[in-house]
């Protein structure tokens, strides 16, 4: 089964030492040392190569797993690299860390310009206010269904037809059980509730921890609420995310442990998902199953955002003023982010750009649909104020106390006082 090479799985990130204060070797003047955990850094610096033949750049890729404790190591003794890259995951570890990333409130006049998607900047920027990491793409998120399942159980499979039966999160459990009861249980609504908690999460009112208080938002006991209802009616395949039956659910190839087909409707992805996920694997290894052309796209119960990555510069730096100039053409040069969205089919973060560059886009997987026109809407209302340098962990303990809610191991009461518990055992500072 093919799969995609995820950005969600990480060595665990406890700063509990000072980052900076090491000077930095000695290097070329014209050379730039670049480090990421992701490959698509190393396919955009050849644009940069083109348009700067006099600079050297040095690329070093590192395994996701071992990325962030890498940098911060790095970053300690002094050979942090010039230009670095930053998931959502553990951006927050380092943005919040005093004297490690450069500040890039310089660019803001040029990102404004273009439209960038204010919640990128907002995850990017310190406490004081400071921006010290820019994102070159967005991740809005959207609902992606199998229109031959939407045509034999709704009747339809037109995308503004199929989007009133999703309208919101009422209307998907009522819909979840029309699916079941049309289906005789053999259809599910999604395979996995993991998949929507971004929804919740991107609704909160609060962040995990403010003014070192755990916090357990009211949308985080409603996301929980909302998998145990799909867990007890059997809209959900009860498929772990990133496991082997989520990935088989998108081929059609997914069977009970009787050997019988399992059908899932639908999936929950954001931009970079459609062709980084669901595409690849619509198709089985052997050829025997393929959905290619048998999905179409709505926004779903609520708008959402789901990952995405940032670059940052190394305050300590011999080539600060270089450095910065390349993350300013990364984010903010509109041939490049043209080009780059071209190639890539990537969601820029430029808003501006992506309303330019997608109204006649058409895409034969979506069976002629344009994905952007769903990922545009309500774009500019997602909220990146809620990520913190805790999320990765509490998440965590969130999915898992969840599974046990579901399964009736516990009591909703339980699971908000266990996510406090154990995240305190984690972060003995918090309260």
């Amino acid at each position: 089964m093919k799969k995609r090479a995820t950005a969600f799985i990480f060595a665990a990130l406890m700063f509990t030492t000072t980052l900076s204060g090491c000077k930095k070797k000695q290097q070329d003047n014209n050379t730039l040392e670049v480090w990421s955990f992701t490959e698509e850094v190393q396919r955009m610096i050849p644009y940069y190569e083109e348009t700067h033949p006099e600079i050297k750049v040095n690329f070093t890729l590192i395994p996701t797993d071992v990325y962030p404790n890498k940098l911060k190591n790095a970053i300690q003794s002094g050979n942090a690299p010039d230009v670095f890259a930053l998931e959502g995951a553990f951006i927050r570890n380092f943005v919040e860390e005093a004297g490690v990333m450069a500040d890039l409130t310089e660019l803001k006049p040029k990102l404004e310009a273009i439209d960038t998607l204010q919640y990128t900047m907002d995850i990017g920027t310190d406490e004081n206010g400071d921006l010290r990491a820019v994102s070159w793409q967005g991740a809005p998120g959207a609902m992606f269904y199998r229109r031959s399942l939407a045509k034999k159980y709704l009747g339809t499979d037109e995308p503004e037809k199929v989007q009133e039966y999703f309208s919101d999160l009422d209307k998907f459990l009522e819909t979840s059980e029309l699916l079941k009861e049309k289906s005789n249980g053999k259809c599910f609504t999604i395979c996995s509730t993991d998949d929507l908690q971004y929804i919740y999460k991107s609704h909160r009112e609060h962040g995990w921890v403010e003014n070192e208080k755990i916090i357990v938002d009211n949308m985080i006991i409603d996301f929980a609420e909302m998998a145990k209802k799909m867990y007890d009616n059997k809209y959900e395949a009860e498929q772990g995310a990133w496991a082997e039956g989520w990935f088989a659910g998108m081929s059609d190839q997914l069977k009970d442990v009787k050997g019988n087909p399992q059908e899932i409707f639908s999936y929950f992805f954001p931009a970079w998902g459609l062709s980084n996920t669901l595409m690849p694997n619509a198709k089985s290894a052997d050829g025997k199953y393929d959905t290619s052309g048998d999905w179409g796209v709505i926004k779903g119960p609520a708008s959402y955002y789901w990952g995405g990555s940032w670059l940052g510069v190394n305050e300590d730096s011999q080539n600060k003023e270089l450095a910065v100039e390349m993350v300013e053409y990364f984010t903010t040069n509109k041939n490049f982010l043209v080009n780059w969205a071209n190639e890539t089919n990537d969601f820029l973060a430029s808003e501006k750009i992506m309303r330019e560059i997608t109204q006649n886009v058409s895409s034969d997987f979506l069976g002629g649909q344009n994905p952007y026109d769903v990922f545009l809407i309500d774009v500019s209302s997602i909220n990146g104020k809620l990520l913190t340098s805790y999320d990765k962990e509490i998440d965590s303990i969130m999915n898992n106390e969840k599974a046990n809610y579901s399964n009736g191991k516990i009591s909703i009461e339980q699971f908000k006082e266990n996510i406090e518990k154990k995240a305190k055992r984690i972060f003995p500072d918090l309260y």
